[in-house]
């Protein structure tokens, strides 16, 4: 039974028959009323088994272990109880978001995510902190501020709640115009909390998900278009040529095969050479044996073009030439210590060993990427990697292919997955000829019908 409790309602309980109640705000969270007890529970899945967890004794009232039900709420959303929480270095109350963000969170972020860290602290110190990268103060970006003189960032992690979070979202992206970087914050404050809460340095529920009273409510994002950029007719022939004029073999390589498999980045530079069956590149999603890991946590078939196949083999043949026969991955692990000057360009040499594989594709990518702009007659050439991949679907389109042809080739295991790729060809080539073929058939129709000199329109 779903019940509405509060403080009140459960000092009233009384022990009696078993009776199990559903704590209404808080998903999971249960009160069993026993016989000698009542006591409150949380209940999850596990393993995909439902499994029903004890959280703490709710009455009798002169019960020395009884906690209230502001913290067994707390508890179900994730906080450690009260009794458990040990002071590690300085308390919850002596961090502010700054402090804690600064000294604890990025030091862990920056040693997990070493390549990534620059991007998602760009956000907090532009927003939040009014710093650069390097620490040195901005002189012309504002901050978030409750009040004037009271910046969100210097107050105490214990006083942050919800209604602040809100107000934070809001104003970056309504007023500052920023609604991608607005969800972006919304994100990082909740798994900044979210590990302030494991180190046991706040207390209380992540204020990002939840009210001050435990109850679960969710912050409405702004809406984010969905890219739809690909490589278009006049772009195509200058990326080909910018990635053959590629020095390094190995992202040459890599970006052919981009374009020729339509696969995600990180799949295809986790590749390995027992994958290759044939005409067909097989993806077992097993990390712990394999290192790969697919997105829909399913195994991926992949059918290989005849030039993906050239491909392979040629870089086979390069591979065991250059003493890396042994090497698992089709795109060993480089290493900048080991570089070598070509042609104005530093090429990484490749790691030796096979524990690894290529990770980062930027700095790469930002030289095709300069090519291609150049020979356009562009400033930038606004590209990533993922858009290879809408490129091959979207040129698969434009040829007539239909989904399941489209679905093999990328390796959709859903044929509505494929539906959302027709879209991308509908503003080039095949829009003006429909257009084109409308107005024709419009201007066509002049022949049987004229405006009459006296302005009424149209024949009996």
């Amino acid at each position: 039974m779903k019940m509405h409790f509060d403080q009140a309602a459960i000092d009233e309980l009384r022990t009696g028959p078993r009776e199990v109640f559903k704590v209404e705000g808080t998903p999971g969270l249960h009160v069993i009323i026993g016989k000698r007890l009542i006591s409150y529970y949380r209940v999850r899945k596990i393993d995909g088994k439902v499994k029903w967890e004890p959280i703490g004794i709710a009455a009798p009232n002169n019960d020395p272990n009884r906690i209230p039900l502001q913290e067994a709420r707390s508890i179900c959303h994730g906080a450690p109880p009260k009794s458990q929480v040990k002071k590690r270095g300085r308390g919850s109350s002596a961090y502010t978001v700054a402090s804690y963000y600064s000294e604890v969170y990025l030091a862990v972020h920056k040693k997990g995510f070493p390549r990534s860290w620059q991007n998602f602290d760009g956000g907090v110190r532009r927003h939040l902190l009014g710093t650069k990268p390097d620490g040195s103060k901005r002189e012309s970006e504002a901050v978030f501020e409750l009040r004037p003189g009271v910046k969100f960032a210097d107050l105490k992690l214990d006083s942050i709640h919800h209604d602040m979070i809100v107000q934070l979202h809001n104003w970056i992206g309504e007023e500052r115009g920023f609604p991608v970087a607005a969800n972006a914050m919304i994100r990082r404050l909740r798994q900044m909390f979210s590990h302030a809460q494991r180190r046991e340095a706040y207390r209380g529920v992540n204020p990002v998900n939840c009210l001050p009273n435990g109850a679960e409510e969710k912050i409405p994002l702004f809406h984010e278009p969905e890219r739809d950029r690909f490589v278009d007719d006049e772009e195509m022939p200058k990326l080909l040529s910018a990635i053959a004029a590629e020095i390094d073999e190995d992202w040459r390589d890599f970006f052919h095969l981009l374009l020729f498999t339509g696969q995600r980045k990180k799949t295809l530079m986790a590749m390995r050479w027992n994958q290759i069956r044939g005409d067909r590149w097989v993806v077992e999603n097993n990390y712990r044996r394999y290192q790969t890991r697919t997105k829909n946590q399913e195994n991926l078939s992949v059918r290989l073009l005849p030039e993906a196949v050239g491909l392979l083999k040629a870089r086979k043949d390069s591979l065991v030439a250059a003493g890396f026969g042994r090497c698992p991955w089709v795109f060993p692990a480089k290493d900048g210590r080991g570089a070598r000057r070509k042609d104005g360009c530093f090429i990484a040499a490749r790691v030796k060993g096979g524990k690894s594989h290529i990770m980062d594709a930027r700095r790469a990518h930002d030289r095709i990427c300069q090519r291609v702009a150049k020979a356009l007659n562009r400033e930038r050439l606004d590209l990533t990697l993922h858009d290879y991949r809408r490129t091959l679907a979207s040129w698969l389109v434009a040829q007539g292919a239909p989904d399941p042809v489209i679905a093999d080739v990328l390796g959709h295991k859903n044929l509505s997955s494929v539906k959302r790729y027709a879209r991308l060809r509908k503003g080039g080539n095949t829009t003006m000829e429909y257009a084109k073929s409308a107005l024709n058939a419009m201007l066509a129709s002049q022949d049987q019908w004229q405006l009459p000199a006296d302005g009424s329109a149209g024949k009996d």
